[in-house]
């Protein structure tokens, strides 16, 4: 691994699990159980970069669905806690996903040394994540613009409506990110290739933390930026937490 390669795998690392300690502090003071879920999700994919940074590279196979399956509880309690979604079938693709890439990047790592055969068994573990990636962020990415579409009209401060399409948004980039593991196992082949590939990925990835960063933790200086010149037409402001926001949603109350 070049050097170049272990700063990008370690700074990574930092900014996922600092944004996912943000986040959960967040949550925690605000008594939002949701949206702790998505900050394990964040610091789960941050101990990934870790492991491949201490060339603990298989490791990544075995646990990265894990990231996924808190990704897809979140989007669970925030969205369809009171109405029916494919949570469900979507969680058990993702377990079976896991196990499928940790068969294969076990067999690949230990148990194959022909390395035309490892890259593979790696790519199809590759594969099978990409697809679980797309379906778990495209489903909270539809989720998010669902809840946008339902609450815009709302005398809501428009940041409480804002980090819903902010957060669909990052759903979008992460499912691009997806579709890039689809090349990227074929394009190491090909070093400029594999290279372009990766700060690709890196650059979706630092959007993505930023984001969630901006919607989740939401510094005052972004909240009041977002809320300039709204008053609300009952004379006070409240924030509603995503759960009530669902009920009222659900119930057609404006």
């Amino acid at each position: 691994m070049s050097l170049t390669e272990q700063i990008f795998y370690l700074t990574i690392f930092i900014l996922y699990c600092l944004v996912g300690i943000l986040i959960i502090n967040k949550a925690y003071k605000g008594k939002k159980s949701n949206v702790v879920y998505l900050g394990i999700n964040i610091i789960t994919n941050g101990i990934i970069y870790f492991l491949v940074f201490l060339s603990f590279s298989w490791l990544q196979y075995v646990l990265r669905d894990v990231g996924l399956i808190f990704a897809l509880i979140f989007t669970k309690l925030t969205f369809y806690q009171d109405k029916k979604g494919p949570f469900l079938g979507f969680l058990i693709f993702t377990i079976v996903s896991g196990v499928i890439q940790s068969l294969f990047s076990i067999i690949g790592f230990f148990l194959i040394t022909d390395i035309s055969i490892i890259f593979l068994f790696l790519y199809i573990a590759d594969v099978f994540f990409a697809i679980t990636v797309m379906i778990s962020s495209c489903w909270f990415a539809y989720a998010a613009f669902e809840a946008y579409n339902g609450i815009k009209s709302y005398d809501l401060e428009p940041f409480q409506k804002k980090r819903y399409l902010i957060f669909g948004v990052s759903g979008i980039l992460i499912a691009f990110d997806g579709f890039l593991f689809f090349v990227f196992m074929p394009a190491m082949m090909n070093y400029i290739l594999g290279l372009i590939i990766q700060f690709m990925i890196a650059g979706l990835i630092f959007i993505f933390i930023v984001l969630n960063y901006l919607v989740w933790v939401a510094p005052k200086f972004y909240r009041d930026f977002l809320n300039k010149g709204y008053v609300s037409s009952s004379g006070k402001e409240e924030e509603l937490s995503e759960e009530e926001l669902m009920k009222k949603l659900s119930a057609g109350d404006k």
